[in-house]
């Protein structure tokens, strides 16, 4: 461990500039030529495969480029097809995994279940897994809410601070504007602080367990209740999972999206979906699924992998790159298939999740609680190129040499950025200029790590050395340029390469394609 000497901190401000440097723990003074730091040069945000969504946006806004052009640029060796109206996509959704009670309301036709209907309904697993107790209320309500207990202060982040932004939302009149982004930071204090105000609490900006108590109370005052069980077997087994959940109306394509089927967050949130909402059991725990037309599903998934303003951007030309999105998206929810099995069975309970480890999928509306104000997640720009393009996918061509990929969906890969060149793949690498435009923050950019945290990180020592070299893993072979790259590192104590894959989760960096530099004490 070492003080860096005053010529090395002006190295380090100039890289700061374009980057993020590691604090530099104090101990021993660096000598002349140690390695003080790395300097990681990249490219893209993302894993480079596929289309970069910037890079759509440049090709329609900056040159002109309509949907087809974009699409056949990123997935070269495919063709476009179609796919029937009434295909299908079963998404998991991931924050319900596990959940032992799971409600659903309605603000326009009420919901059904097994030939009942009723504007409120949970499913509540016995004590016999996979069997489930069914109520239902007249009143639009959600199972008991359940908010994080603290203390949650300044500082925190993660879906915690969401779910007291999302109440603060709706439930304390100033803060309407609070931004849901899982930052606890100043704002979130002062509202929270007006809050606990309000309800007499005390005053101090962070959140315990008696403000969680006492919002939970008044969600639940707010919900209402007055659930009766309605599967006929009260003080009895149950009824075997799956429940299914629906709404008349569910897959009309001009329903109002705060009308579609809500979705009880354990928050006593709401999430609108379209099509059904189906609760089951398996050996790794339950699961709750969306199943809905293919169409309905790109909806929710185009503003949450884009930004729905890009259709205004150049006069309208942007349209193009939200088009573009809508084929990938398309192609890609239809051609997953996850291994998501009913136990014992081939199976499939679901085809793909709603995160980013499928792609981001997010319903029609939200609202704070089953009574609150509905957003709307859908947006009429996004919808509009659902419509322009609608079934249309990217295929295999019939004369394929992989015999198993003829006429079959193509996996359309897409992340936000590929930098100056994509990565290859299954399509061939191809440079992206359209990846080059003057909004994107990541076609190139630079990061430096101080040489201490790598010491202490990876116990090798003084650094002596670090470069990257071919990858070694076979799933990373193969790759262009100076994506999926192994990076090593070498000091005093031993050396460590690993994929440049792990690495840059480590560091959180913006994508595995970048290049090392050492920088020395001089």
């Amino acid at each position: 461990m070492r003080t860096l000497r005053w010529s090395h901190w002006v190295v380090v401000a100039a890289l700061a500039a374009v980057g993020v440097v590691a604090p530099p723990p104090a101990a021993t003074e660096a000598a002349v030529d140690d390695i003080v730091a790395i300097v990681i040069e990249g490219t893209g945000f993302g894993h480079g495969r596929g289309m970069s969504q910037w890079g759509a946006y440049g090709y329609a806004v900056d040159h002109g480029w309509d949907w087809n052009q974009i699409l056949e640029h990123y997935y070269g060796g495919t063709k476009a097809g179609t796919v029937p109206a009434s295909e299908r996509v079963r998404v998991r959704l991931t924050g319900l995994d596990g959940a032992g009670t799971v409600g659903v309301v309605s603000h326009g036709s009420p919901v059904t279940w097994n030939g009942q209907t009723r504007a409120s309904m949970y499913a509540k697993e016995t004590s016999t897994p996979g069997t489930f107790e069914v109520w239902g209320s007249t009143g639009r309500a959600c199972p008991g809410a359940i908010l994080p207990d603290g203390p949650i202060a300044i500082g925190a982040q993660g879906n915690a601070v969401k779910q007291i932004q999302q109440f603060l939302r709706t439930y304390q009149p100033t803060a309407g504007g609070i931004a849901i982004d899982g930052d606890f930071g100043p704002q979130t204090s002062g509202f929270l602080k007006n809050w606990q105000q309000a309800q007499s609490l005390t005053v101090d900006g962070i959140w315990k367990t008696v403000d969680a108590d006492r919002a939970e109370s008044i969600i639940n005052a707010d919900s209402g209740g007055g659930f009766t069980r309605l599967d006929g077997q009260t003080n009895t087994a149950g009824v075997r999972g799956p429940v299914s959940f629906s709404i008349a109306d569910g897959e009309d394509a001009s329903l109002a999206p705060e009308l579609a089927l809500g979705l009880c967050a354990p928050d006593g949130s709401v999430t609108h979906y379209r099509g059904s909402i189906d609760v089951l059991s398996t050996s790794s725990g339950n699961r709750v699924v969306n199943d809905v037309s293919a169409e309905n599903y790109v909806r929710g998934v185009i503003p949450r992998e884009v930004s729905a303003s890009w259709g205004e951007a150049g006069g309208g030309a942007g349209v193009n790159a939200l088009r573009a999105q809508a084929v990938a998206a398309r192609s890609y929810g239809l051609e997953q298939r996850r291994n998501y099995f009913y136990d014992g069975t081939s199976t499939r309970y679901a085809t793909t999740c709603d995160t980013t480890a499928c792609q981001v999928y997010g319903g029609a509306a939200r609202r704070g609680a089953a009574t609150g104000n509905p957003e709307d997640r859908e947006d009429p720009r996004t919808d509009a190129a659902v419509k322009a393009t609608a079934n249309v996918v990217r295929r295999w061509p019939a004369d394929h040499p992989d015999t198993s990929k003829r006429g079959q969906l193509v996996s359309t890969e897409f992340s936000a950025s590929n930098g100056p060149r994509t990565a290859g793949g299954e399509f061939p690498a191809v440079n992206d200029i359209g990846d080059d435009t003057l909004s994107n923050p990541n076609h190139r950019w630079k990061r430096v790590i101080d040489a201490d945290t790598l010491e202490s990180n990876y116990g090798l020592g003084q650094i002596s050395a670090a470069s990257m070299t071919s990858a070694q893993e076979p799933q990373y072979q193969g790759y262009d340029g100076i994506w999926f790259d192994d990076i090593v590192l070498t000091g005093k104590s031993g050396s460590k390469r690993m994929n440049s894959w792990d690495f840059r989760n480590a560091f959180n960096l913006p994508s595995p394609g970048f290049t090392v530099r050492v920088v020395r004490e001089i």
